[in-house]
């Protein structure tokens, strides 16, 4: 959410001891590193240089000592296509007879996504305790 790009392992296993991973993600010419040697069963890819209008795939393999298991790879993600945008932060502030509303924007794991969000409107919808109608 919020354009973060978040690989993670599914692995069906009770527990081995020594077992890493390595998680790839690509750009459209190659595969670059982003995880190595990690125990970790998710892979932040981020911040290895992402564009918001990059398509990617996210890619891994387990390590147990000599042994490796095939690469198992991600479906295909455009950032600026398939990022879903959370709520934005909202606060109340009564002052006398006066409701103050302040709102936020979310915020994004890449700046960068602003310029593809840059226009953005709220409906807000408001009551009297114990009116039915809004």
């Amino acid at each position: 959410m919020n354009a973060c790009f978040m690989l993670f392992v599914a692995w069906v296993i009770v527990k081995v001891c020594h077992l890493v991973f390595v998680c790839l993600r690509s750009s459209a010419t190659s595969y670059r590193r982003g995880c190595v040697n990690t125990t970790a069963l998710q892979c932040d890819l981020t911040s290895f240089n992402i564009s918001v209008y990059g398509i990617y795939r996210g890619k891994v393999q387990a390590l147990l000592g000599a042994e490796t298991s095939d690469w198992v790879e991600s479906n295909q993600t455009t950032l600026d296509k398939d990022t879903q945008i959370g709520p934005p932060s909202m606060s109340l502030l009564s002052n006398g007879l006066t409701l103050e509303v302040s709102i936020q924007d979310p915020v994004f794991q890449i700046s960068s996504l602003r310029t593809v969000y840059s226009v953005v409107t709220y409906n807000i919808t408001y009551w009297k305790k114990g009116q039915e109608d809004q």
